[in-house]
Parts: structure tokens; C-alpha cells; sequence
């Protein structure tokens, strides 16, 4: 799980290198942002399973309480290394309550006829950018995919 998360961070982070991708249309940024919250996602739900927790659905806000509720100061040291590297005005939380649907509202956008209001929407992708890769760091830095291989976390 660990690794496909990656896999789907890389791939949002190509969307947000200019010049990467050539005929750039107005969807890129979407596209990049739908991968990325759906790598924290994944991310989320490794740290549910190092704990040996289930867990389903795709709300991030949702997800994280869970882990919070289970970890609180592990949770606390990643919210603080992400607003530690953000300039802004809002709470980790109003950020996250506010992206917590972004795989889930824009993955089917040509169903959903919301294009307005994705072109109108205050998406911040540099918060789940770095809320990602915290997550990511974490898990790596922190021993715990290498320490609970019997995990699914640590399997493909």
C-alpha cells in the first residue's frame, strides 16, 4: 500500500512541474490533486495498519481522526511538520476539513457536471502536497513499514 501511494504522489507531482507536460490544459492541476489526496489517503491507512486497524472510505478528515484518536502525538509531530513548512492563515484542520473530499468529488468530474465549481474551488494543493509527503516520511523514517512487514501496509 505504501509503495502505490507513492506511486500515486509521483504521479500528482508531475502535474505541478511546469513545463513537464506538454498541451497543459486547465484539467492538469485537477488531475494532479486527485492523485495526490489519494496518496494521503493511502498513506493514512498504512498508519491504520501499522496500529493493526482497519479502515475504509476515502475522507482523509475522517481517516485522520481515526489515526489521531489512536496516535494522537505521533499525529500532532506530522501536523506541526506540515505547517511548519505552509504560509497561511488556516488551521491544519479548516485545511484539511476543506480538501478531506477532493478524491471523491473530482475523480468522476465529467459525471458530476461541477466543472464550475471546481474552476471556482479554493483548493490548496500545496497543503496535501505536503501533508503527503509527511505522511511518507514518516512511515519511512520512522521504521514502521520495515518493523511490521506482516503488515499489508508493507506488501503489494
Amino acid at each position: 500500500m505504501f509503495n502505490l501511494g507513492y506511486a500515486f504522489l509521483n504521479a500528482g507531482e508531475v502535474n505541478f512541474i511546469e513545463g513537464r507536460i506538454k498541451n497543459r490544459s486547465e484539467y492538469q492541476n485537477l488531475a494532479g490533486i486527485v492523485n495526490v489526496a489519494f496518496a494521503c489517503e493511502l498513506f493514512i491507512k498504512c498508519l491504520h495498519n501499522t496500529e493493526e486497524v482497519q479502515s475504509k472510505g476515502h475522507d482523509i478528515a475522517e481517516l485522520w481522526k481515526k489515526y489521531k484518536d489512536i496516535n494522537g502525538n505521533i499525529a500532532t509531530e506530522i501536523e506541526s511538520a506540515v505547517m511548519s513548512r505552509l504560509v497561511t492563515d488556516m488551521s491544519f484542520d479548516d485545511m484539511l476539513h476543506n480538501d478531506s473530499n477532493v478524491f471523491c468529488n473530482f475523480r468522476y468530474i465529467y459525471e458530476t457536471q461541477k466543472l464550475e465549481a471546481v474552476r471556482k474551488s479554493p483548493l490548496r494543493p500545496q497543503f496535501l502536497k505536503t501533508f503527503a509527503y509527511e505522511l511518507a516520511g514518516h512511515l519511512q523514517n520512522h521504521q514502521l513499514l520495515q518493523d511490521r512487514e506482516h503488515l499489508q501496509c508493507s506488501q503489494e
